[in-house]
């Protein structure tokens, strides 16, 4: 080679030295993502300046996957080491992270993070964090040394139900922090020490009330099989304090707080607590709900609504989610946002059990309500069904008539999701008592973007069926908009969905 002819660092540096100093940062940043790894490195190398523009962003946001051993159970608990280790030789880098997430991954899934830069001269710019020591677990003590962690998830986010992770499923925690992950200093204690913490993602395991009580926590949620109320555990009942959160966000927990009466108590003990809650996110997914109602009979049969469905609710009404409503609503709690999604195999049997019925009635600052339709007017084969189609039709009117006293006055925007040629009668009940609603401005019908168009458009609804609707006039002459959008594929990363996409029709 000859020593006169410049290498590929010299070049670099000559750039460093000159272009990249009148680079904006933002700008800077942008062209990283396009580098390859080489390149980046070089970069690092020579330039200080872009070295701590990259690492800023390298390390604010760190995802550590959790592999467990043949038999589903964790080998091990210290598998964050070589990130702890990385952190004790610069700790300068601890002011740098604001996102970590820390979830349990199949050993058969194979993961590599980016290295941190400076710590490895890797040359494909990646270093394995599915690391095995047999040490205690050190992801307790990592939390305790990020002075600046902002967003924290801690568990399973995509559990494969194909999958034995052994107690690992329903203790994340130990699974995760290791055999003391109870400790308050290495276990799930260090958590109540985050000061900075504006949000926390805790898929399954027990709840502890110290979390809620973060000076800055704004967001939390709970998946999967998070606990409130294990009775042997009840000192971790979130009660006897005030939080200052205005976001929750609860998945799955159909079975604790709704299914059993005296656990309901509990839940309502647990809200008392919220007093600047402002956005609540219900979603259940626990199909024994449907037990309930079936068990009445020795088998299926179709039930006369106005014989069969209140007799049943009045009995059952501690279960039920109109009852659960009904004590959330009132004056004490300022909800504003309020989105109830239910994934429960929704028949005949126990549609009325788990419908809203007047449990939000109550709840006057109710501004914004997201809701499948299937809670808020249901399918017309779900009630009885005569041999005429007027029959039908007087059946869901008596059942539409009685809409202004589901919904608070105090409705600003109203969200159908997965919608049907059904919504159309009750839009239509809706117009009729549009005086009721003086402050509804909008309602949307949201489908789902999975579905192809021709499915979306043709057993759904076409924009031609809307404007043959006989209560779309009524509906716009009282200042109401009728508009559609798509509900997201996933919604993993989003605790509060924020559809994309409306359109008006």
């Amino acid at each position: 080679m000859d020593p006169r002819k410049p290498t590929s660092d010299d070049q670099v540096s000559a750039v460093g030295n000159s272009s990249l100093e009148i680079i904006p940062n933002e700008i800077l940043f942008e062209i990283a993502q396009f580098l390859d790894s080489e390149t980046l490195q070089s970069l690092v190398r020579v330039s200080r300046r872009f070295r701590s523009i990259v690492e800023s962003e390298i390390y604010r946001v760190i995802d550590v996957p959790r592999f467990t051993g043949s038999s589903g159970l964790p080998r091990a608990p210290g598998y964050v080491v070589p990130l702890y280790q990385a952190f004790f030789n610069r700790p300068e880098l601890l002011n740098k992270v604001q996102i970590l997430k820390l979830s349990i991954q199949d050993r058969r899934v194979h993961c590599k993070l980016p290295s941190p830069l400076g710590l490895s001269e890797d040359p494909s710019g990646t270093f394995d964090l599915m690391v095995v020591v047999n040490e205690s677990s050190v992801a307790g003590k990592l939390l305790t040394m990020l002075p600046n962690l902002r967003h924290l998830t801690i568990g399973n986010p995509t559990p494969d139900r194909n999958i034995d992770y052994g107690r690992s499923r329903y203790d994340p925690g130990e699974a995760i922090f290791g055999r003391h992950f109870q400790d308050d200093l290495t276990g799930l204690g260090a958590i109540a020490g985050l000061k900075s913490l504006e949000s926390l993602e805790f898929r399954n395991g027990d709840i502890r009330k110290e979390w809620f009580c973060l000076p800055r926590l704004q967001t939390v949620r709970l998946g999967l099989e998070a606990d409130f109320h294990s009775p042997e555990r009840s000192h971790y009942l979130p009660t006897a304090f005030q939080s200052t959160m205005t976001k929750l966000d609860i998945e799955d927990n159909t079975h604790h707080f709704v299914y059993n009466t005296d656990v309901d108590i509990n839940f309502q003990s647990i809200f008392s607590a919220f007093a600047c809650l402002k956005h609540l996110r219900l979603s259940f997914q626990n199909n024994q709900l449907k037990f309930h109602l079936r068990s009445r009979y020795d088998k299926p049969r179709t039930i006369d609504f106005e014989n069969d469905f209140y007799p049943i609710i009045n009995e059952d009404r501690q279960g039920s989610c109109d009852m659960l409503l009904y004590k959330l609503g009132g004056t004490e709690h300022l909800i504003t946002h309020l989105e109830l999604t239910w994934q429960v195999e929704v028949n005949m049997h126990n549609l009325e059990f788990i419908s809203p019925g007047h449990g939000l009635r109550r709840w006057d600052s109710l501004q914004v309500l997201k809701i499948p339709q299937e809670l808020m007017c249901g399918r017309g084969s779900n009630f009885i069904m005569k041999s005429t189609l007027s029959g039908v039709e007087w059946k869901l009117r008596r059942h539409f008539e009685r809409i202004e006293w589901t919904l608070p006055a105090s409705l600003e925007q109203l969200e159908i999701q997965y919608p049907d040629r059904h919504v159309f009668h009750w839009l239509e009940a809706l117009a009729e008592c549009a005086a009721h609603f003086t402050k509804l401005k909008m309602i949307t019908l949201a489908c789902d973007e999975r579905l192809d168009e021709s499915q979306r458009l043709g057993e759904i609804f076409t924009v031609e069926d809307l404007l043959r609707f006989p209560a779309w006039r009524k509906l716009e002459a009282v200042g109401i908009q009728l508009v559609r959008s798509k509900i997201p594929a996933t919604t993993e990363t989003a605790p509060f969905h924020e559809y994309q996409g409306s359109y008006a029709l």
